[in-house]
C-alpha cells in the first residue's frame, strides 16, 4: 500500500516518527501517542496539510520549504477499525475532533494490533476510496516501511486561494474567474 504525507523540510529526517502527533495529538490520537498521519493519495495528503496549517504559515510570496513523503507499507500490515473490532464514534467528523475519536488511535497503538490503521478523512466523502492511514512507528513491522522524501511545492494558486479565503473570513468570497481555469 502506498501512502503519502506533506511536511516541512526541517522535520523530514524522520518523517514517519509520529513526533507531531506525540506533541499535539490529532483527530485519531491524543497528545503523547506517536502516530504518523498519512493518506492513500497525494492529493488527500495535500488537503490534510492545508487544513492543519494557519493561513499565516503559508506565505504565497515566500512559501515554506516542504517535502512529500511516499511510503510503502506491506498490504497485510494495514487494517481498518472494523477488521480490528473497533467502532468509529458517531461524531468522528466533528470539529474539533471528539476525544472518542482520539481514543480509537490510542487504543490501536496500545494494542499493537497492526502497523497501519486505515481511517476515514473529514475532507472527502466517506463513500470515496480515499482514506487516511495511521502508521505506528513503534510497531515491530515498522522497519518494513520504505519511505522516500522529495521536495514539494504547492501550486501558488492553491495557496493564494487559501490565503484569500482566510483574509475574507466572514465575508463573501471573491468569485472565481471564468477564464483560464485549469
Amino acid at each position: 500500500m502506498d501512502v503519502y504525507r506533506i511536511g516541512y523540510r526541517r522535520f523530514s529526517k524522520n518523517p514517519l516518527s509520529g513526533e507531531g502527533s506525540f506533541l499535539f495529538g490529532g483527530r485519531w490520537s491524543s497528545v503523547g501517542t506517536r502516530v504518523a498521519y498519512t493518506s492513500t493519495t497525494l492529493t488527500l495528503a495535500m488537503a490534510e496539510f492545508l487544513a492543519h496549517v494557519s493561513v499565516e504559515d503559508v506565505d504565497v510570496d515566500d512559501p515554506p520549504a516542504l517535502v512529500y513523503v511516499h511510503a510503502t507499507i506491506p498490504d497485510r500490515a494495514a487494517r481498518t477499525p472494523e477488521q480490528l473490532g473497533i467502532r468509529l464514534p458517531r461524531r468522528w467528523r466533528d470539529v474539533p475532533a471528539p476525544a472518542s475519536a482520539a481514543s480509537v488511535g490510542d487504543t490501536w497503538v496500545a494494542r499493537g494490533a497492526s502497523l497501519a490503521l486505515i481511517v476515514p478523512s473529514v475532507h472527502v466523502p466517506i463513500e470515496t476510496p480515499e482514506r487516511n492511514v495511521l502508521v505506528n512507528p513503534a510497531h515491530r513491522d515498522f522497519p518494513n516501511v520504505h519511505a522516500i522524501v522529495r521536495g514539494f511545492a504547492y501550486d501558488h494558486r492553491l495557496v493564494a486561494a487559501r490565503a484569500r479565503t482566510g483574509e475574507t473570513s466572514g465575508k463573501t468570497r471573491p468569485a472565481m474567474p471564468r477564464t483560464q481555469r485549469t
